[in-house]
């Protein structure tokens, strides 16, 4: 990436983030969905997908600190990773408006796309809460990274041991009282 590229995308995101800040009040999750949609469809055409390794995490770093300066407010560097996931899980789908950000990104955290359309139509039809949804993400077992295992009880007898700490000088005392 070219200096001069890195300062265009930056202010390209910039501007985006101001038009979200300026317009949010207009159409409330519109606005903010689509301006999100946006920086993270530019975050993807920059790096391809490919964020995780180490030379994608400085040129995020880099364009990270030159947002930073031009933006004050509502910023970090978790919203543009959020973005990017959320363009790589949304791009092309028709959007909810009745969810906010806040669903959204729990949304585009959960790796299995069954279950996630499934917690998306729910959550808008029930009017699920950000909290409610989460907690219905996690059970799923599919938020945050793949399928979590689950343990087994033990089979077998189990055996209970009690221990007991014998001190005479406590037994002592208690006889004297």
């Amino acid at each position: 990436m070219k200096r001069e590229d890195t300062n265009s995308l930056a202010q390209e995101i910039a501007s985006i983030f101001e038009s979200i800040r300026e317009n949010t009040y207009k159409g409330g999750n519109r606005f903010l969905l689509t301006g999100h949609l946006e920086i993270g469809a530019l975050l993807n055409r920059e790096f391809n997908s490919y964020i995780l390794n180490e030379k994608s995490k400085q040129r995020m770093k880099t364009l990270t600190e030159k947002i930073d300066k031009v933006v004050k407010i509502n910023f970090s560097k978790r919203t543009l990773y959020h973005a990017l996931k959320f363009y790589q899980a949304y791009h092309g789908k028709k959007l909810d408006f009745r969810l906010s950000w806040s669903h959204y990104r729990i949304l585009s955290a959960i790796s299995n796309v069954e279950t996630r359309k499934k917690l998306e139509k729910e959550a808008g039809d029930k009017g699920w809460s950000r909290d409610l949804l989460e907690r219905y993400a996690r059970e799923s077992g599919y938020y945050g990274g793949s399928k979590s295992l689950k343990w087994n009880r033990p089979n077998g007898e189990n055996y209970h041991y009690k221990i007991v700490k014998n001190e005479i000088s406590s037994q002592k005392n208690f006889g004297s009282i």
